[in-house]
């Protein structure tokens, strides 16, 4: 029997670097048409900002989000740490955006409701609410992102003190010496 043939290594570092074109195909159009689409911006216009953060949660959000995470899978492949870093934050900027812009986009929702026709009802609650259910999954999809990809990017020595046990300043010791069994009289 022989020993089998030496497979030759491949190096996986240009598909890594890749990786980020992908993302930047995956953020770039995304969000080029909300800009687009949402413009002109009317930001005190309740109808402009019910439908801009709409569309936002509904199906903008998505591909930069799938974008970051590219990125920061790649930057850690590639040990790019502050690119980990920074695409992280930006995970988690996206979370604080969708905490911010919820409450705005059910006030919204409430006041417009009072103006939308009864047949038209129904579809403007299930757009509604798919665009907060969306919008919450999307939180929880950026918090995962942003935090997974500062702590793939701890340095060694930081990621070590963290796991070992903490030792006390001030020691108590309690029983010291060895312990031996008297008999008592009694």
């Amino acid at each position: 029997m022989t020993a089998p043939a030496a497979r030759p290594t491949l190096s996986l570092r240009p598909l890594y670097v890749a990786l980020y074109a992908v993302a930047f195909g995956f953020i770039v159009p995304s969000t080029l048409e909300f800009l687009l689409v949402s413009y002109p911006y009317r930001f005190g216009d309740m109808r402009w900002r019910f439908g801009a953060v709409g569309l936002l949660f509904n199906s903008v959000l998505l591909l930069p989000l799938v974008g970051l995470t590219i990125i920061a899978i790649a930057a850690v492949l590639l040990e790019h740490r502050r690119v980990a870093r920074i695409a992280s934050v930006l995970a988690l900027v996206a979370a604080a955006a969708v905490v911010l812009l919820m409450p705005l986009f059910v006030l919204d929702y409430v006041q417009l409701r009072k103006i939308v026709s009864p047949p038209q009802l129904r579809a403007y609650d299930y757009t509604s609410l798919k665009a907060m259910l969306v919008a919450v999954l999307m939180f929880v999809i950026a918090i995962f992102v942003g935090i997974g990809g500062l702590r793939a990017t701890r340095l060694p020595k930081v990621a070590a003190a963290r796991r070992a046990p903490r030792k006390s300043a001030n020691p108590v010791v309690v029983g010291g010496g060895t312990a031996e069994a008297t008999p008592t009289q009694g």
